[in-house]
């Protein structure tokens, strides 16, 4: 990807800009098949167009970018494939997409080698370290990104480390940020209680129903607490296929919140 956006650069720099700058039109998840004239008037397609170039050379410039932005193209990419984008570094991920730009993690970001050593240390079962590194990202203002991270490795985090984890987000849940976004609000606080919710799916039943518990005990995070519960049990808006509980081995955790 890095060879590829830099020889854009070098051999056309309009079409490299209009990319830089536009980071929306190249990322945006949106159905391929239902393309409005908007989408053809967005910068990118204009510099295109505007390119002193013949057909075949604009073509391969598409396809360049394609390659490089599948929801640039006219297939339909939904929000499943932004994990594996992430977990592959790709410039498409919302999350890389400045690196490759800047050539440096910007201000804000949370850089690999920081959510390796926190898995690391979390399966080492440090969960000291794993809470103060949590709180170092936390506080840094990079809660919604380390979430995000997170949870783009959930299915492939070594099992050792998503106890000590689990705990270690709970007690942090109070710094992560509530948004005055009617539309975002507690949206990366629910992400953190998705991801416990699917890690303890991940464990023996015993630990399914003890994994939830402990988060609820230990957090500093009422409304954390809540969804927590309201992502590992089944209920009316959760099927029993996307929950790590059904309703009646979730009940038990509503009397730990009341406790």
């Amino acid at each position: 990807d890095q060879i590829q956006i830099e020889a854009l650069r070098i051999f056309y720099p309009e079409i490299y800009e209009a990319v830089r700058k536009n980071s929306d039109c190249m990322l945006r998840e949106r159905d391929g098949k239902n393309r409005g004239d908007d989408e053809a008037k967005s910068p990118v397609e204009a510099a295109l167009e505007a390119l002193q170039a013949t057909a075949a050379e604009k073509k391969a410039i598409r396809d360049l970018l394609v390659g490089l932005f599948p929801r640039f193209g006219t297939m339909g990419y939904g929000s499943d494939w932004e994990g594996p984008w992430t977990a592959d570094k790709r410039i498409c991920s919302r999350d890389y997409f400045p690196r490759y730009f800047g050539y440096a993690v910007p201000q804000g970001d949370v850089p690999d080698h920081l959510v390796d050593e926190l898995i690391s240390r979390a399966e080492a079962g440090d969960i000291g370290a794993a809470r103060v590194l949590i709180a170092d990202a936390f506080k840094l203002g990079a809660a919604e990104l380390l979430v995000r991270r997170l949870r783009s490795r959930e299915e492939q985090l070594p099992l050792a480390a998503a106890y000590p984890l689990i705990r270690a987000i709970a007690a942090n849940a109070a710094d992560i940020p509530i948004s005055r976004d009617l539309m975002l609000g507690d949206f990366t606080l629910a992400q953190a209680a998705t991801f416990v919710a699917r890690l303890s799916g991940r464990a023996t039943p015993e630990e399914q129903d003890a994994w939830p518990a402990s988060a609820i005990k230990e957090t500093d995070s009422f409304l954390f607490a809540v969804h927590v519960i309201g992502r590992a049990r089944a209920g009316a808006k959760r099927p029993e296929e996307r929950a790590s509980l059904p309703r009646e081995r979730g009940e038990p955790l509503a009397a730990v919140l009341l406790d």
